[in-house]
């Protein structure tokens, strides 16, 4: 056993066997990868990497399972063996497991429990292992570059794909000399595999004659506590980016919040609903509002401040034209495998749950005009004779691109130098609203505007859903963007003020996907019942009801005299008519746009796609 200092839980246990797979290329190369992309260049100690979050979540997703298989947690720990009875069950079909048949019942148990704990915290150890350089913000670029290249994933539906995981779970796949019990390597697969969101679904027949889904077997329910609504992922960073950051965000009670959690059976369990959901009690009440208060708070002045937004919008672009030319050459291998898409499509379902069948590839490239594909390359990842894809790889390459484009060479200074590159039209929601109050004939602009502009914004991947819906509507829309952008500019051309700058408009929804839907959030009351979370706490329906205070950011970004000379002009008091005269020119130029597309999509049909959001 081994001991790891942490500044959030003074010390992290690794035992012998985890030592080893730590120490291989797979994880080392998480310490070379920020967990928060560019978000350093406003808050300079956030400089966490993914490596000690993944020893953190490994030790954290431990802590929730021991306390949910304690006995004295419980009035009738009835639900604990009936628990470990379908996981037994549920690894013998998946893993070949095997029992010993003289083993009493105790030992059974006991034998279950420590190996649900190996793989929850494989399952960890392997949940970032498929990030690229800084993080999600260059996540989002890999996402667009595998649909630019027509890469298929067969495991996870396209729409609610999280590149990571199944890059990672790809890597781990592809990984057969891992220092790891073949046994522990595929339980921990199978826990990352168990999403509800899978594109095809892996069933079998349990010993009580049932039908199961992967996604609510007892791999559901490690999944849930690695990635849920309350889990250990978001527990670890919480608490590490606060501490980091210095925000004074992120603190809530841990201890009180895992030594609450509680198994409960659901009756049945269908793909929607888990048989067993791990939840907390309402004795943990306090620490529960504690955490998703300190969850927006992080997001709204941490993840996004409006320059660690604009430095990650700047990042992403960035990476988009450095990794594409990368991507194509090597992501995939050059050798094309003869079977068929829809073949390996078919047989991934029951290979995943017959212990006798490795894991097949669940993220390919067809081959152009053939019958069969390409697997990923993991060598891709881990070049014998360059750097490996991480944080370095982004540095080196945007600092040695000999002639870039004008956009690589701003974003170079910004990201670089922290050069001043960037000018921001509002910094706060309140300068947002009090120029939509301020437009003339307009009700309720706070509202319509914001609508419009998620329209017309280049937003961050992750919540780029609506124009995707939009995009299959209308492929014309791609070039609207870029039209808004240059009328803008044209306007303020006019006024000899934008020489040189470029507009980049980035916006982000409501300010509830923050933190997540807190109407979809359960809880366990005294006696033992199930009801939503905000029934039981006044505060956190009061929250609910905070109206959308994450602004649209709109920046220009250029040489540094023409954004000095564009803040001063902004900022000076004698100047307060030109600047909204610019804020003036702009809501002209969305109202001429919104003319133009009303001609070729209906409002309602917009709004139906943004509806959700």
């Amino acid at each position: 056993m081994k001991y790891i200092r942490d500044p959030i839980y003074e010390y992290i246990e690794i035992s012998d066997e985890e030592a080893r797979l730590i120490d291989t290329p797979l994880l080392q190369r998480l310490r070379h990868i920020s967990q928060n992309g560019p978000a350093r260049l406003v808050y300079p100690s956030l400089l966490g990497t993914r490596f000690e979050h993944t020893l953190g979540v490994a030790h954290v997703a431990s802590k929730m399972l021991e306390s949910l298989l304690d006995e004295s947690h419980y009035d009738d720990p009835a639900v604990i063996g009936d628990f470990l009875r379908l996981a037994r069950s549920e690894l013998d079909q998946c893993l070949g497991f095997g029992w010993h048949p003289r083993a009493g019942q105790d030992a059974i148990g006991n034998e279950v429990k420590n190996f649900l704990r190996k793989i929850i915290r494989h399952a960890a150890f392997f949940h970032d292992v498929g990030h690229i350089c800084l993080s999600h913000t260059l996540e989002t670029a890999l996402q667009v570059i595998l649909r630019n290249m027509g890469a298929q994933s067969l495991w996870m539906a396209p729409a609610d794909l999280k590149t990571h995981e199944l890059v990672g779970v790809e890597l781990v796949r592809s990984m057969p000399n891992l220092p790891i019990d073949p046994l522990v390597k595929r339980g921990a697969l199978l826990i990352l595999l168990a999403t509800g969101n899978a594109a095809v679904n892996s069933r079998w027949i349990g010993a009580d004659g049932t039908e199961t889904n992967l996604a609510n077997s007892a791999f559901g329910t490690l999944r849930s506590i690695l990635v849920g609504a309350f889990d250990a992922d978001r527990t670890d960073y919480l608490e590490r980016d606060g501490n980091l950051s210095a925000s004074g965000f992120g603190a809530f009670d841990i201890t009180r919040f895992i030594e609450s959690l509680r198994l409960i059976q659901r009756e049945g369990g269908d793909e929607a609903n888990l048989k067993f959901q791990a939840l907390p009690t309402v004795k943990a009440l306090s620490a529960l509002e504690s955490t998703l208060i300190e969850r927006y708070k992080l997001y709204k002045w941490v993840y996004f401040h409006h320059k660690v937004v604009l430095f990650g919008e700047l990042a992403y672009r960035t990476g988009l034209e450095l990794l594409e030319p990368y991507c194509r050459a090597s992501l995939f291998e050059a050798q094309i495998q003869p079977e068929g898409i829809e073949a390996l499509r078919n047989r991934i379902p029951r290979a995943l749950i017959d212990a006798g069948q490795d894991i097949p590839p669940l993220l390919v490239l067809p081959a152009n005009g053939q019958n069969g594909y390409r697997r990923m390359n993991k060598e891709f990842f881990f070049p014998a004779d360059s750097i490996y894809l991480d944080d370095s790889w982004f540095s080196a390459r945007l600092r040695a691109r000999e002639t870039p484009s004008r956009f690589i060479s701003i974003s170079r200074k910004a990201l670089v130098l922290r050069s001043q590159v960037c000018a921001a039209i509002w910094k706060e929601y309140n300068g947002f609203i009090s120029f939509t109050n301020e437009i003339p004939g307009e009700h309720n602009a706070p509202w319509r505007v914001r609508d419009r502009m998620i329209e017309a914004a280049i937003v961050q991947e992750w919540i780029r859903a609506p124009w995707r819906n939009l995009r299959r509507a209308d492929a014309a829309l791609d070039a609207w963007q870029g039209v808004f952008a240059q009328r803008f500019e044209g306007a303020l051309a006019e006024m000899e003020i934008v020489r040189n700058l470029q507009l980049i408009p980035i916006g982000h929804c409501n300010n509830w996907n923050l933190i997540g839907s807190l109407n979809e959030l359960e809880i366990i009351k005294r006696d033992g019942n199930v009801e939503g979370l905000m029934r039981s706490s006044p505060i956190l329906r009061q929250l609910s009801g905070i109206p959308d205070d994450v602004p649209y950011f709109l920046f220009f970004i250029g040489e540094d005299e023409g954004i000095l000379e564009l803040k001063r002009m902004l900022r000076a008091p004698d100047r307060a008519i030109f600047a909204n005269e610019v804020r003036l020119r702009l809501w002209n130029t969305f109202q001429q746009m919104l003319r133009d597309r009303d001609r070729q999509i209906s409002g309602p049909m917009i709004e139906s796609l943004l509806k959700p959001y």
